[in-house]
């Protein structure tokens, strides 16, 4: 054989290995999927019990393969009768005829079909951050839950915002201000924001059975070790919520009541009543000043308020609600009867 030819050779073993590389590669997903069913078929082919140890069937497969290849060989080599063959291969197919009957390997294996689908993206529930405000200028953030660790730094002014990363105990968190992670005393923290931010409702129900409590600016329940205590977070926002809302009735800053009140203003399908129609307590000095004594004696929770997160002024339900829904608390004025 020529050098010539050599290379032709050599150059089409090149060709094929690269067109064979590249029909596997397109094929890799179905041939991926092929192999693994072939395997659980053959699989639950020699299992015979749970209890029988399936190595030893898959070693007496493995003799059979090779007694079948050994005859093969033999009569290549030795000039044999082809009928020799036969033999072992009539051996194996009865051999598979009595392990097929007596697993039913493709009943067995309809349930364990491998399916393979790429390209299929597990979509992860977004993480939810939560912020607060410092409400004090002499906060201090801690290496340690302690004041007797080191200090790390000033927390900085009031209001500057931090991430909190967990709520440790009744009295202290753990949280990033800008790149510096720490502790920090929790009554110098107060709720601010959530990213990704949670979606403004659609309707408000009407709270029922309400009792009255004393005091509007609701403390929060004993804190969780859990940053998504929803009790905390509902009291934490409600206070927020509330300082707004106060400071927007007593400079009658009616862009603020508009910003905080709900689309869905009045669920009394009856009527049209809504925020600009209740804006006009402003104008009205008698209605303003009830609406002032209102304040003054603090909000009520309904019985049936879950984690406190419905509230209205006065004693009695009338035209000035609040409602706690998907993260925000919102001024939903007057409830249907």
């Amino acid at each position: 054989m020529t050098t010539e030819q050599q290379n032709k050779i050599l150059g089409r073993i090149a060709i094929a290995l690269v067109i064979g590389g590249i029909v596997l590669y397109l094929l890799r997903v179905p041939l991926t999927a092929i192999s693994i069913n072939c395997f659980l078929f053959t699989d639950s082919l020699v299992k015979l019990s749970s209890s029988f140890n399936p190595i030893v069937m898959w070693v007496i497969l493995g003799l059979f393969i090779g007694v079948i290849y050994g005859s093969f060989v033999a009569w290549m080599k030795y000039r044999l009768e082809f009928k020799l063959n036969l033999i072992s291969i009539g051996i194996f197919v009865l051999f598979f005829v009595f392990l097929f009957l007596l697993n039913k390997p493709i009943q067995s294996n309809a349930t364990n079909t491998f399916v393979f689908k790429p390209n299929v993206e597990v979509e992860k529930p977004p993480v939810t951050h939560y912020y607060y405000k410092i409400s004090t200028s002499k906060a201090y953030l801690y290496s340690t839950a302690s004041t007797q660790s080191s200090v790390l730094s000033k927390a900085g002014y009031k209001d500057i915002e931090v991430e909190v990363l967990e709520f440790t105990n009744d009295n202290w968190c753990l949280v990033k201000l800008y790149n510096t992670t720490g502790y920090i005393k929790r009554k110098s923290i107060v709720f601010s924001r959530t990213d990704p931010p949670m979606q403004q409702p659609e309707n408000v129900s009407a709270p029922q059975n309400s009792t009255q409590t004393s005091d509007s600016n609701i403390r929060p329940d004993t804190a969780s070790n859990n940053i998504t205590d929803s009790s905390t977070i509902i009291e934490n926002e409600w206070k927020v919520f509330w300082n707004e809302f106060t400071n927007a009735v007593s400079s009658k800053d009616k862009s603020k009541i508009a910003e905080l009140a709900s689309t869905n203003f009045s669920d009394n399908a009856s009527t049209t009543y809504g925020i600009n129609d209740w804006l006009t307590v402003f104008d009205n000095e008698e209605r303003y000043n009830r609406l002032l004594d209102k304040i003054k004696k603090g909000v009520t929770i309904p019985q049936n308020s879950t984690g406190n997160s419905a509230k209205y002024l006065g004693d009695e339900a009338g035209d000035e609600t609040f409602y706690y829904i998907n993260g925000r608390w919102y001024f939903t004025g007057v409830l249907g009867d």
